[in-house]
């Protein structure tokens, strides 16, 4: 997981077996997965579930790509990935500091935490807007693509978003959080389409 301001990344120290890979297939969102995502200079670059695979010492013909249920800003991910992972089973699991704690993990039950802790990464991206700092000019523009063109594009999909919040407040509160998110209104049924047809950051933050 990223984190901004000196957070650590969580890695966790994990023993794991071949016997893991049953649980993926029991996945029911899964499909067949494609290949890390490609810069510019035509290197592949290992997302954050990418990472997590790894962890789990898998081979990677056993891999499923799993299917997002929102994205979430740095800030939001360590909860998320703990909320997630207590919902699959493992209720000792904590965010603090910026990262996931994981308490105690039984030998026996390193590997089926490491694959769940694959498929909590891959449910909860992080948007790729927190991959950079953002200029106060840059902020005001994603306040107002949010605020319009990506809350109308999403409307038109019919999905419910909420009124969003003044500009100065989006401002003020973008260091801590990330800013009011469109998308975070959106439910898991029609994220992807909804990603898809109303992009997370304007055309012009986009690197490609």
């Amino acid at each position: 997981m990223r984190h901004v301001r000196g957070h650590r990344r969580w890695v966790g120290v994990l023993i794991v077996t071949a016997a893991a890979s049953g649980l993926l297939a029991a996945c029911a969102s899964a499909t067949a997965a494609p290949p890390a995502s490609t810069t510019a200079g035509g290197d592949l670059a290992p997302t954050e579930a990418d990472r997590a695979w790894e962890r789990t010492g898998l081979p990677e013909d056993q891999r499923h790509e799993i299917e997002p249920v929102r994205l979430v800003s740095v800030f939001e991910q360590p909860e998320a990935i703990a909320a997630c992972l207590r919902a699959a089973g493992y209720p000792h699991v904590v965010a603090a500091h910026g990262k996931v704690e994981p308490g105690e993990i039984a030998e026996e039950h390193a590997a089926s935490f490491a694959l769940s802790t694959y498929v909590c990464e891959a449910q909860f991206p992080t948007d790729p807007l927190f991959d950079r700092p953002l200029s106060a000019d840059q902020i005001r523009a994603l306040f107002r693509y949010r605020s319009t063109e990506q809350r109308e594009c999403l409307q038109a999909l019919g999905h419910a978003i909420a009124i969003p919040p003044t500009e100065q407040e989006f401002v003020s509160g973008y260091p801590e959080h990330g800013g009011w998110n469109p998308l975070n209104n959106v439910s898991a049924y029609g994220f992807a389409a909804a990603v898809e047809a109303c992009p997370p950051i304007p055309a012009e933050f986009d690197p490609r």
